[in-house]
């Protein structure tokens, strides 16, 4: 174990019985064992908390089991784990991932090398529900141009967390310290764990931390990154120009209105989000965010700010849109290109987005 840091392995788990046991496995099997395991079982209705306590009874380090009486969702969940963690490094893990033997050794190699960084996430290797094919890895999906700014500019992050985020919480290690500013997280519990459209719990991560200390990116996989059909989040599909035809075409025959309206939604509650962090960001003393990061952040939340007010009027409303892509850069847009498309055309019967 390390001398500088001691590690707690963190998860969150939800109906993970088919799954879970892989990765306990992969714990079990690491090179460098954690100082501790805390897990949160966020009202499981099956065999979870079971397969769970059975691991606490004979793993090699100390086991703690949080409960949830109802499902809370991710953000809820991960407030609860983080302030029960007791390690100076918080690794997070998926209940249906598998990690690489030597996840943790890189992770922590990483932060003793580096002890200046926030965080750590790395590349992983996409597998189907099996975990045995291989869909490629996760830094193929990701945004090429905002990796290799994070990487050329002394491993500032903050603005691919703000605009572009690419580090899945799967594959994320963060410090302890930041604990005042991580949390609380917003809990928004819909569907898929997460306010629809709002900053999920990895990009806030990322952001609070990433603005007060820089980061280390890890370009090795470190674990198999499983899809299902179960997934909160996934990996993106390539971008090549069948598919990029293909979402066009679904833009056109689905409801545009019903989608419209779910992107004016997502803009909103991410402007909200957004404002929070900066007020906190600005009311804290403990770290130091600098005046050039709070340039970004405003740069962020003044565009959405536009996108969230756009007048019905069709000239000034593209004069707006298409002064945004000059200003911030077609690739840095609001959420993907395709929502161009939705700031273009209003739809008919718009609904007020309160």
């Amino acid at each position: 174990m390390s001398n500088r840091y001691n590690i707690s392995a963190i998860m969150a788990a939800y109906n993970a019985e088919k799954f879970l046991e892989e990765q306990l496995n992969s714990l079990l099997g690491q090179t460098i064992l954690p100082d501790e395991f805390v897990v949160c079982d966020d009202g499981s209705t099956d065999k979870t908390l079971d397969i769970l306590e059975a691991f606490s009874s004979q793993a090699p380090f100390p086991v703690k089991i949080l409960k949830n009486v109802e499902n809370r969702g991710l953000s809820s969940t991960l407030n609860n784990i983080i302030k029960a963690a007791q390690g100076d490094i918080l690794i997070n893990l998926d209940a249906d991932d598998v990690m690489l033997p030597d996840r943790i050794a890189r992770i922590l190699d990483e932060f003793e090398n580096h002890p200046d960084i926030g965080f750590v996430f790395s590349n992983a290797i996409i597998t189907d529900s099996t975990c045995k094919n291989s869909l490629g890895e996760v830094f193929q999906y990701a945004s090429s141009k905002n990796l290799n700014r994070s990487k050329d500019h002394n491993n500032d992050y903050f603005f691919t967390a703000i605009f572009n985020p690419n580090a899945y919480g799967a594959t994320l290690a963060f410090k302890k310290c930041f604990e005042p500013l991580i949390i609380p997280m917003p809990c928004h519990i819909t569907s898929k764990g997460t306010l629809e459209g709002g900053i999920a719990s990895d990009q806030w991560i990322t952001i609070m931390v990433s603005a007060v200390a820089p980061c280390r990116i890890i370009d090795k996989p470190l674990l198999y990154y499983r899809q299902h059909d179960s997934n909160l989040g996934g990996a993106g599909h390539k971008n090549t120009v069948i598919t990029r035809a293909l979402r066009v075409l679904s833009f056109f025959l689905t409801d545009y209105t019903k989608e419209k309206n779910k992107y004016e939604t997502a803009k909103t509650n991410q402007l909200n989000q957004l404002q929070s962090i900066k007020a906190k960001l600005l009311s804290q003393t403990e770290f130091f965010f600098s005046q050039e990061k709070q340039l970004i952040l405003d740069k962020r939340i003044n565009h959405l700010q536009t996108l969230t007010s756009l007048p019905s009027l069709t000239w000034k409303r593209w004069f707006l849109v298409f002064k945004e892509i000059l200003t911030i850069g077609q690739h840095n847009y609001a959420f993907t290109r395709l929502n161009i498309l939705y700031d273009l055309f209003p739809a008919k019967n718009k609904q007020k987005i309160v």
